[in-house]
């Protein structure tokens, strides 16, 4: 009964224009709460708070593109509700804004402003946005510490004559990594891949 009564106002309140009543009803037809479950119409009514500007409903449109629920899945839209939310200061954008910059989904990569918006959405109590934040800053010391010990290697094999043969690469490369690796900032644009590269260089030419 409180959940039908709640239903009816939030469509008399929706019918009046109000964004935050528009959502909410979303919220039940998404859920399936007081109302046959119906993500279309979720997905309908998120779309008519979100063109108003609420953050909420903007937050959830986007989520509905990222996972296809409702409409097709589409991530560079995903991404554009996240960043219009996150702009409005809903954490959960900011937290999924940080996942698409992170992983490359709608957005090409970019860990600064991945950190950037992970660090928006913790100061705000987002305890998910937190942990990545922590992992994040965990994996830039991991991948310090490996280079300096890679670089240690290499310049001890190069003083005991194992490498012979130094390509002009890393007879510049590895000095400069040897003096920046310690100090390198959190928001360094490196991924798995260019560690991976760099790492490779240095091995080939410690088996030389």
């Amino acid at each position: 009964q409180d959940v039908e009564e709640a239903i009816e106002w939030y469509r008399r309140s929706a019918d009046g224009g109000y964004t935050q009543a528009l959502h909410n009803l979303g919220v039940c037809y998404e859920r399936g709460e007081g109302v046959p479950q119906n993500q279309m119409e979720a997905v309908r009514l998120y779309q008519l708070a979100a063109d108003r500007g609420n953050a909420a409903a903007q937050c959830n449109l986007g989520f509905a593109y990222d996972m296809g629920m409702g409409v097709p899945m589409d991530r560079a839209k995903a991404f554009i509700w996240y960043h219009e939310s996150a702009e409005r200061g809903n954490p959960v954008a900011q937290f999924n804004l940080g996942n698409c910059y992170l992983y490359g989904w709608g957005v090409k990569r970019d860990l600064a402003s991945s950190i950037r918006s992970y660090e928006q959405a913790a100061a705000q109590g987002h305890v998910e946005a937190d942990t990545q934040l922590k992992t994040l800053r965990q994996f830039h010391k991991t991948v310090q510490k490996q280079e300096f010990i890679v670089v240690v290697l290499v310049c001890v094999a190069r003083a005991d004559g194992v490498v012979e043969h130094w390509s002009q690469v890393c007879e510049e490369e590895v000095p400069q990594r040897a003096a920046g690796v310690m100090s390198r900032p959190e928001s360094d644009q490196r991924t798995w891949e260019e560690v991976f590269e760099w790492f490779s260089r240095v091995a080939c030419c410690l088996l030389w």
